[in-house]
């Protein structure tokens, strides 16, 4: 069977009427008690409070659920930037170390460059005996 956008539109219309006729065609008392018994039973108010809740529960995992990892990565964050200011400190210090321990031995090298070991030993106060 064929069907081709002027079927599809009467079929839509067709249901649309059938469905606003609904409230005409039930008889008029029960038209009445069904709308009495809505109103009082307050379905729009109970009905939208229901929904809400069902989807605040259903958003309620996934938000937890972020806030949970967001926490998790600030607190993984923290101890990464300790961590780091901690091998910075120990950096600075190493770094503080090895420039006087580099130095010290440039001035002992030359302290020992400078020994003349060809030559004469150099004159001391008092060699003739007198301290």
């Amino acid at each position: 069977m064929y069907y081709d956008a002027n079927t599809s539109d009467i079929a839509a219309a067709t249901a649309f009427y059938i469905l606003s006729q609904i409230p005409h065609s039930l008889p008029h008392r029960l038209n009445n008690k069904i709308a009495s018994q809505l109103a009082a039973i307050d379905y729009a108010h109970s009905n939208s409070t229901r929904i809400a809740g069902s989807v605040r529960k259903v958003l309620r995992f996934p938000a937890e659920q972020l806030q949970f990892d967001l926490q998790r990565s600030v607190e993984q964050l923290g101890s990464r930037r300790d961590e780091t200011l901690k091998i910075r400190a120990e950096s600075d210090g190493a770094l503080k170390y090895f420039g006087n321990l580099v130095r010290e031995s440039a001035y002992h090298q030359r302290m020992i460059q400078a020994v003349d070991l060809d030559g004469n030993p150099p004159a001391t106060v008092g060699m003739n005996g007198n301290h």
